[in-house]
């Protein structure tokens, strides 16, 4: 096809216009599908709480005989009831105190302080029973809310799947206009992106060089920049070298 400058300017802007749509359309279908991915992720439910139990054979074993709770009050209890009688009269006057003091009194405050033990144990098996039917209750309502969430978000990603249909194929048509365009062969094979096709458009539309041209420029700064970071790595080599060698030289 025999060409011009002209020719070559407007062809050129088609070429960035179309690859910018490509581009913008390629971004736009990643992002939708990546809410649709989102948008079906399942919600994640809370977990039940362990139901609270209570028995008597365990709070005897773990609270009372587990618990030295027993020897300490006899102890207590007897070294007061020794005190009394080093320090009173009070087991010559009533031989019965003594009786009481070192054998009936020991075991009354033993029952006492396991009932209140007890009490204060049904106290706390209650509370925690309060507190976990609230927390089944409230556990519930979160699974209503996720539930429903999850619908909306089902239904928001049906309406992204028909949006991501409409992208797809607008990006087909794109593509193959885009295809058609190149078949013409005015840029080779192995340079038809995005990149290439800006930095020629800028050269054609701003200069009088022609396609050609501005792609030989263009190769010849990639060869530069190539040739920039091989020198750069060099650079670093001879550097590291050097360093051996001194640090060597140092070492001897």
């Amino acid at each position: 096809m025999n060409r011009n400058h002209d020719m070559e300017k407007i062809y050129m802007q088609q070429l960035r216009d179309m690859e910018s749509a490509v581009y913008l359309l390629q971004k736009k279908k990643k992002q939708c599908e990546y809410s649709i991915y989102k948008l079906r992720l399942p919600y994640s439910d809370p977990l039940e709480p362990k139901k609270p139990e209570f028995h008597i054979g365990d709070f005897l074993i773990e609270k009372v005989l587990l618990s030295n709770l027993i020897i300490p009050t006899v102890l207590i209890t007897v070294a007061i009831s020794f005190f009394i009688y080093l320090f009173t009269d009070l087991f010559q006057k009533y031989e019965f105190l003594g009786v009481f003091s070192m054998f009936i009194l020991p075991c009354v405050v033993v029952i006492i302080r396991i009932i209140l033990l007890f009490i204060k144990e049904v106290e706390n098996y209650h509370n925690d029973e309060k507190e976990y039917y609230f927390q089944i209750k409230q556990n519930e309502v979160i699974r209503q809310k996720n539930k429903q969430g999850y619908s909306i978000n089902c239904s928001k990603a049906d309406q992204k799947s028909k949006e991501l249909v409409m992208i797809t194929n607008e990006l087909q048509k794109v593509q193959n206009i885009l295809a058609e365009a190149y078949s013409i062969n005015w840029i080779p094979k192995g340079y038809r992106d995005i990149r290439v096709v800006y930095y020629i458009e800028d050269m054609v539309t701003t200069s009088d060089i022609n396609i050609d041209e501005a792609l030989k420029y263009y190769l010849l700064q990639e060869a530069n920049n190539k040739l920039d970071q091989i020198l750069l790595k060099l650079d670093k080599i001879i550097e590291n070298q050097n360093e051996i060698i001194c640090q060597q030289a140092i070492e001897k």
